[in-house]
């Protein structure tokens, strides 16, 4: 998935992907320009409609698999941390029943 949003005024434009191998869902998050090759892979026409699989991901971008759920950017000279989690909650306009994995961002100042 890509997200666009505002930091300090600025811009940021993220690509997240979600590691679905393990029970709980794992977030991996980059820079959107920062891994053009792998971007390349990740949103290509033919996956539009899909989602592309992590065993093509190993073979064709295994870099991609050492990303973290977080990470550090620099707007205007400061450093900020992004980090990615996805929460098994109740979203009420999915199901008031039924849980579901949602996924969060949390920003802040690097210390």
């Amino acid at each position: 998935m890509r997200f666009s949003g505002i930091v300090q005024g600025d811009v940021v434009d993220l690509v997240v992907l979600c590691d679905y191998r393990d029970m709980e869902p794992v977030g991996k998050v980059f820079k959107l320009g920062q891994y053009r090759r792998q971007e390349a892979i990740v949103f290509r026409e033919r996956n539009r409609n899909k989602s592309v699989y992590w065993t093509e991901l190993e073979l064709e971008a295994p870099e991609i698999l050492l990303l973290r759920n977080c990470i550090e950017i620099v707007v205007k000279s400061q450093v900020f941390s992004i980090s990615v989690l996805f929460e098994k909650r109740i979203v009420d306009s999915i199901s008031k029943d039924v849980a579901v994995f949602s996924l969060s961002f949390d920003i802040s100042k690097a210390s």
